[in-house]
């Protein structure tokens, strides 16, 4: 009986929690013979050109509408069709925490030279070798702190854009 009751419960939960769920409305950017998918979501922010203009637009997406293929943005709405290319940056982060490392490096490389020099060895230091060392760490981390900038994806053969509903619907029930 004790197992009949908490079956029932769990079903009726589950029943209630299917009724009142709210689904989720998602852009994804779809690469041809790639698996790999790029999700957008309401409240993410896109830069994106339209067809014809030359101009680059950033806009935080309000609201997808997969019926019309319509992207509502902030202070206007696009159709998907109208959408020429996207800019993304690319792995902007990465390339930041790596320059620092390299930084660190650098500067630990001399501080340990110069204490090796002034506290701890005898024998001469070779102070030319300890800045080539030292110098080109900080120029390969300024360099790679300019490297990655933006990447544009264009959509026609190889991409396109589609708005994925993720709403649950209800069954019909079969007229019998």
């Amino acid at each position: 009986m004790k197992l009949f009751l908490q079956s029932f419960l769990f079903s009726i939960l589950i029943v209630c929690m299917a009724t009142t769920m709210q689904g989720q409305r998602t852009l994804m950017m779809e690469k041809r013979g790639s698996m790999k998918v790029k999700r957008f979501y309401e409240g993410d922010e896109i830069t994106y050109r339209a067809k014809g203009d030359k101009e680059w637009k950033t806009s935080t997406i309000v609201q997808l509408i997969p019926e019309d293929n319509i992207i509502v943005l902030d202070k206007l709405y696009i159709r998907l069709e109208d959408i020429e290319a996207f800019k993304r940056d690319r792995k902007r982060n990465r390339a930041i925490a790596y320059s620092n490392q390299l930084y660190i490096f650098g500067t630990a490389w001399t501080a340990y030279t110069a204490i090796d020099d002034l506290v701890i060895s005898d024998r001469e230091t070779d102070w030319e070798a300890a800045a080539y060392v030292g110098g080109t760490s900080f120029v390969l981390g300024s360099l790679l702190r300019l490297w990655p900038k933006t990447k544009t994806l264009k959509f026609g053969k190889k991409r396109r854009l589609r708005i994925l509903d993720l709403t649950p619907v209800a069954a019909p029930v079969p007229k019998v």
